[in-house]
This record gives C-alpha cells, structure tokens and sequence, in this order.
C-alpha cells in the first residue's frame, strides 16, 4: 500500500513541523493515484487534503499545494515534474522509503506517453531501493526502464539503466558481472553526447576496482573521470572515491585534501561518505599517535546524527569500532561491531555481514580490526598544496601501485568544527 513509509517516518520523528510536514505527504500521495488515472475524489477528501497541507511547515506548502491543484485538473504533465521534484527533496532529506513511494506513483500512473518523465521516476525509483538495499525490486526497474529507453529512443537513459545494473552487481557482491555490465557501457558511451554517462560508468568501474582492493587500476579510473568532470555532484562522488584510494596506498594527506573537498561541497549522502572517510583518517592519525582522540570523537559525533543509508551506516559502525578498540574500549568495539552486523543483516550486504564477521573475531581476540584492506610499502611522494595536484597524484598511483608508510604519512589537522550543512542531489547513479 503506498504511504505507509510515511506512517514509518512519522513515528520515527514524533510530532512536530516534520511530522505534520510528513503527514502532508502521505495525504497527497493517497489522492494521487486515482488522480493519475482520470478519476475524482471527493470534496471531503480534498477538503481533507488541504486542511493537512495548511497543518504543514510553510517552506513546503506551497509546492504541495501546486501538485494538488495540477493532480485536480487532470494534467498529468505538470503533476508528474512536480512530484519527481517532491521525491528528490524527500531523497535528499533521507526518507528514502518516501521518496521510492512517490517515484512509484509517477511512473506507475502518469500514462506510458510520457516517456521522459516515466525514465526519470523509473531512475529515482530504482536509486532509492538500492539506497535501502531492495536489489530485487530495483532490478526489475532497471530491467523495464532498459526496454521503454529502447522503445522510446532515449539513448541516455538506456545508458543509465544498463549502468544501473551493473552497479546493482556490484551492490551485490557479484563483481565479474558489475565489472563486464560496466565495460559494457564504457566502451557504448562513445559519442560526445555520452560524457557524463561515460563519467559515471568511469567512476562505478573505480568503485569496483577499489572493492576488490586493487587501488591501482580505482585510481587509474577516478583519474580518467575527473580529467573531463566539471564542478558536480559526480566530481564530489568522483573525489570520495580517490579519497579511499589514496588512503588505501598511505597517501594520506591527498586523501584528506580530496574528502574535505568533497565534504565542503557535496550534497548530503556524499558528504556522509566524506564525512566517514575523514572520520577513518582521523583514527588513522590518533592510532600513530600524532594527535589525541578529541577529533576522532567530533566526527564521531558529527555523524551519528545524520540519516545514513544502510551501507554508510554499516561502515560508521565498523568505523566506530575500529575508534574504540584504538582506544581500548573493547566492550563498546564490541557493541559497535553489532550494531554494524545488525544493519549489514537486516539489509542483506554480504560485504558488511563478512566484514562485520572478522571484526568481531578480532575485537574478542583484543585486536584492532584492520583498517587497511591490504599493507603496501613504497617510495615517498612530495607533499600536495592543492587539490588540483590530485589528478597526477592519481596517475602517480597507477605507475606506482604502493603508497607510502603509515609513520611517515601524517593526516592534515583542520582547525575549527565540521561544517554540519546539507547539500543537494540533483543527479541519479
């Protein structure tokens, strides 16, 4: 039934302007379908309708009120935009179970003539579930935007779609097949018209690469990407990518350099991204003990108050954990490493479960859970000033696939708190 993620979402934050604004949500999206499809509702229901938009905060009534007025007057068009826009805000605030309720409404109801519109709720709708980790349900959307792209002639959203899956392989575990999905669309992605579906799939094939601990070939792929990106929400994806490579091969600084970039400038699920990397760093550095733990703990508490997909959730608490038994807390590690496989269960990420698995076996044994994939020794690199310096730090790595030793690759210190604001995603992977 649709809206109850709302319902889920409302206990979730108690009453207040976000509840009643949430509480507006799920009474439009309860008239929108049988809008969608020609008919009337009653004047009860409307009255209904609108008296809950009122009861909403104002930042939000107005745009809700538009999606009513063009659902009432039948234009599917106009509804159809406006609802995709009110799904993107519901995903960038994190209710990702919203967000995929009223994509589903849109591409599900607006009628099969509106072919960009129904790819473009198809897109976020299958974004969204691999967010919260329904690769079954996403896979299938993928599947059908791949045939109504086809039939359609949209040619960038075919690539999209076909690029969808693979990273749904990936999301999986499954990385022969997220590797080939994924050449397959680099190697399509040939016209000038094809840049940024060539970008993304360049960035999806370094997260692979990177995933299966070979740093060399996800630096050599994050390189390729960013000699073309401009400033985006791709770049920002693009530079918490390097950023894990650089760590991964002890060029630490770089890494720091590239995810505070990131975290400056991303909307808000990239910057929590950034936001863990910086949190590893920092641990990183207290554990070689070249500064105290009380960086470490602000981003601790930086990030725990932010709505995190499973995954990132699932890598804060293994982050946590790695903190505390750093610190010799091992019984909060321990706690730590359960909550990171209660997630990494609840939402089927294999990675995560094993991850979590070997973790926990090294906390009982009073280890640190390794914070690097793989150990490498190499030569030192000169410092970096800038972060435009990256892109040949990146083509460095991949004649040089070693980084250089932990004691003598200190992470840079910024002074002053995280910056807490929220950023926005306009763009679907």
């Amino acid at each position: 039934m649709r809206g109850l993620a709302f319902w889920d979402a409302m206990e979730h934050v108690g009453r207040g302007l976000e509840w009643n604004a949430l509480a507006a949500g799920y009474a439009l999206v309860t008239v929108a379908e049988p809008l969608l499809d020609g008919y009337e509702v009653t004047a009860t229901t409307l009255a209904e309708v609108r008296c809950t938009i009122l009861m909403a905060p104002v930042r939000c009534q107005g745009q809700l009120r538009e999606i009513l007025d063009a659902l009432r007057a039948h234009d599917n068009g106009a509804a159809g935009k406006k609802l995709i826009s009110y799904a993107d805000q519901l995903h960038h605030a994190g209710y990702l179970e919203c967000a995929s309720d009223v994509y589903a409404i849109v591409h599900h109801r607006i009628g099969e003539d509106f072919h960009d519109l129904r790819l473009q709720a198809m897109q976020g709708h299958a974004y969204a579930l691999r967010l919260i980790a329904r690769y079954d349900d996403a896979e299938l959307i993928y599947e059908q935007m791949v045939v109504v792209a086809r039939a359609s002639r949209k040619r960038q959203m075919w690539l999209a779609a076909r690029l969808g899956l693979g990273c749904l392989a990936m999301e999986r575990g499954n990385y022969p097949e997220a590797k080939r999905a994924i050449d397959r669309v680099i190697r399509s992605a040939r016209r000038p018209e094809d840049r940024v579906a060539r970008e993304k799939a360049l960035i999806a094939r370094a997260r692979v690469a990177g995933t299966q601990h070979d740093h060399a070939s996800a630096a050599k792929f994050t390189n390729m990407a960013l000699a073309t990106l401009a400033p985006s929400r791709t770049r920002d994806i693009c530079l918490v990518n390097l950023g894990w490579s650089l760590r991964e091969t002890r060029e630490q600084d770089e890494a720091i350099n590239a995810a505070w970039e990131a975290w400056n400038s991303g909307d808000s699920e990239t910057r929590h991204a950034a936001g863990i990397l910086l949190y590893q760093l920092s641990i990183d550095r207290f554990g070689q003990g070249m500064q105290d733990e009380s960086w470490s703990s602000r981003w601790r508490d930086t990030l725990r108050g932010k709505l995190l997909s499973p995954g990132q959730r699932a890598e804060f608490h293994f982050t946590e954990a790695v903190h505390d038994a750093t610190a010799g807390r091992w019984d909060n590690a321990g706690l730590a490493v359960a909550a990171m496989l209660a997630v990494a269960e609840s939402f089927k990420i294999n990675e995560m479960i094993y991850k979590a698995e070997v973790a926990a076996d090294d906390v009982k044994r009073k280890e640190v859970p390794a914070r690097y994939e793989y150990a490498p020794t190499a030569p030192e690199r000169p410092k970096l000033k800038s972060l435009s310096q990256l892109s040949a730090v990146a083509g460095g790595i991949v004649a040089n696939a070693v980084g250089a030793d932990v004691s003598a690759a200190p992470i840079l210190v910024r002074s002053g708190s995280p910056d807490l604001g929220t950023g926005r995603d306009s763009e679907r992977g």
